[in-house]
C-alpha cells in the first residue's frame, strides 16, 4: 500500500449476487472515520452454450421443450429466440423464462406460434442484469413438413372464362407454399396459411376442356424438408354450353355444287361439332371446321343440294367426365334450318311436239328438256297438272291419252301449253 493506493480482496460470501455495492476505506484508530464511498459493479457472467438437446424440428409441431446445457447461467436467465441474421431490427423474440436452472443446465419452451416458417433460428441466453451481455448463439432449425392437399375450390370450372382464383384446402402449407397446375407453377394470391392458398389459373389455361391435376408443393430450406402433396386433387374445366344465333346464308337452289355456310354464335370449342338432321331425320356429325369462340363453317357437298330439302343444324359442345364418372358442362344448340330451295325451272323443248287423236298407239310418251327439274317437278297441260316422272335435273316425262273418245274426257284437237311448276319448301 501506498498513501494514493490501496488492494484488498473481497470474499465471494460478501458478493451473493450481482448487483452495486459500496466501499469505503477507513484507517486504522485513532481515525476521524471512514472515506466516501465508491461503487463497485458484479456483473453476472454472460452464458456459454454448449448443447440443445434438440436442434431440429417440422413446422406446424407443438410447443417444444428443449434442455440447454452450458455454464455460468444464474437465476433470473433470459432466453431469446432470433431468425437467422437478426434481421430486421428487433426481430429477437423473448421466451418464456427458462425453468429448472442450475448453473450448467436450463430447460426452456418454444411455443408453437414460432414453429409456422422453415429457417435458421438462433437461440441465446443471457443473465440478468447487471450482466456480461447474451451467450453464444445455438442454431435451431425448422423444416417444412409434405403438405396434405385435400380439395380444390371451385371445381369445375367453364373454360373461357377468364383468369380465375382457385382456393387449395389441406394442412401444413408453408407460408411460401405454391400451387402447380400438372406440374407448371400458378400464381400465388399472398401468403398461405396453414391450411388454405389462394392461386390464380390464367385464361390461357382454360382454353379447352380438361382434367388438371393441382399440387401443393412447400419448398425445402438449405435442400431439406418440404416436398410435393400427393396425391394430387383433380380440377375438371368444362366445355361451355355453346349458343347457335344463325346461319349465313340460310338457302340455297338446289343442284348448286356446293354450298359453305357459317355457324355463328357463342362458347364454340375446338372440340365442339356439328350435326345435320335431313328432312326431320335422325342427327348425324357431318365435317365442320373451327375457326373460333364464334365462328364454325362447314361446306355441303352436291349430293345433299340436288333436290328441294330442309337441312337442321345445332352444334354439339362434349361433356367431360369428373373423377367419380360424372359428366360435367358441355350441351347442345337450339337448331337452326337451312333450306335447299327448288330452282326457276326452265322448258327448252318437247319431244314430240304434235300427236294425231284416236291414233294408235293410245298413249304418246312426251319427253321435255331443260333445267332446274327436281324431283316434285310438276307438267302441266293448260294448267292441268298431268301425272310427271323425273328423269334428270334436265328431262321430265308425261304419258298423253290419245285412244278415247273425246267424250271420254281426251282433250280436243288443238294447240296446248306446256309449263314446270316446282312445289317450294
Amino acid at each position: 500500500t501506498g498513501g494514493s493506493s490501496l488492494t484488498f480482496s473481497i470474499p465471494a460470501s460478501s458478493l451473493p449476487v450481482a448487483g452495486s455495492y459500496s466501499v469505503a476505506v477507513k484507517n486504522s484508530d485513532p481515525t476521524p472515520g471512514f472515506s466516501g464511498t465508491k461503487t463497485l459493479t458484479v456483473n453476472n457472467p454472460a452464458p456459454v452454450l454448449t448443447l440443445l438437446s434438440m436442434t431440429e424440428a417440422q413446422a406446424y409441431s407443438d410447443d417444444l421443450t428443449l434442455t440447454v446445457t452450458g455454464s455460468g447461467f444464474e437465476n433470473g436467465l433470459l432466453a431469446y429466440w432470433t431468425p437467422s441474421g437478426g434481421n430486421p431490427p428487433g426481430s429477437r423474440q423473448a421466451l418464456a423464462a427458462p425453468t429448472g436452472v442450475s448453473a450448467g443446465s436450463c430447460t426452456i419452451t418454444i411455443p408453437a406460434a414460432l414453429l409456422t416458417q422453415a429457417g435458421a433460428f438462433t437461440i441465446t441466453l443471457e443473465n440478468a442484469a447487471p450482466s456480461l451481455g447474451a451467450s453464444n448463439t445455438l442454431t435451431f432449425t425448422v423444416l417444412d413438413r409434405i403438405p396434405t392437399l385435400t380439395s380444390v375450390a371451385s371445381n369445375p370450372i367453364e373454360a373461357l372464362t377468364g383468369n380465375t382464383q382457385i382456393t387449395l384446402t389441406g394442412d401444413y402449407f408453408a407460408p411460401t407454399a405454391n400451387a402447380y397446375w400438372n406440374g407448371v407453377l400458378l400464381t400465388r394470391v399472398g401468403a398461405a396459411s396453414r391450411t388454405s392458398l389462394t392461386a390464380t389459373v390464367p385464361a390461357s389455361r382454360l382454353t379447352l376442356a380438361t382434367v388438371a391435376q393441382i399440387t401443393v408443393q412447400n419448398p425445402p430450406f438449405s435442400g431439406r424438408g418440404g416436398g410435393t402433396s400427393t396425391p394430387a386433387q383433380d380440377l375438371v374445366i368444362t366445355n361451355p354450353a355453346p349458343a347457335l344465333t344463325s346461319l349465313s346464308p340460310t338457302f340455297v337452289l338446289a343442284g348448286a355444287s356446293t354450298a359453305s355456310i357459317t355457324l355463328t354464335g357463342t362458347a364454340f370449342m375446338p372440340v365442339s361439332v356439328v350435326e345435320m338432321s335431313v328432312a326431320g331425320g335422325a342427327f348425324t356429325q357431318v365435317p365442320a371446321t373451327y375457326q373460333s369462340a364464334t365462328r364454325m363453317v362447314l361446306t355441303l357437298p352436291a349430293a345433299l343440294l340436288e333436290q328441294p330439302s330442309v337441312l337442321t343444324f345445332r352444334v354439339v359442345s362434349p361433356k367431360v367426365n369428373n373423377p367419380n364418372g360424372i359428366p360435367l358442362g358441355g350441351g347442345t344448340t337450339v337448331e337452326k334450318t337451312f333450306v335447299v330451295r327448288p330452282p326457276v325451272p326452265v322448258l327448252t323443248s318437247i319431244t314430240p311436239s304434235t300427236a294425231t287423236l284416236s291414233s294408235a298407239p293410245a298413249t304418246v310418251d312426251i319427253s321435255l328438256k331443260g333445267t332446274g327439274f327436281v324431283t316434285n317437278s310438276t307438267v302441266q297441260i293448260a294448267g292441268v297438272n298431268t301425272t310427271t316422272t323425273y328423269v334428270s335435273a334436265t328431262e321430265l316425262r308425261i304419258s298423253l291419252d290419245v285412244g278415247a273418245s273425246i267424250a271420254a274426257g281426251v282433250r280436243p284437237t288443238g294447240t296446248y301449253s306446256l309449263r314446270i311448276c316446282e312445289s317450294r319448301s
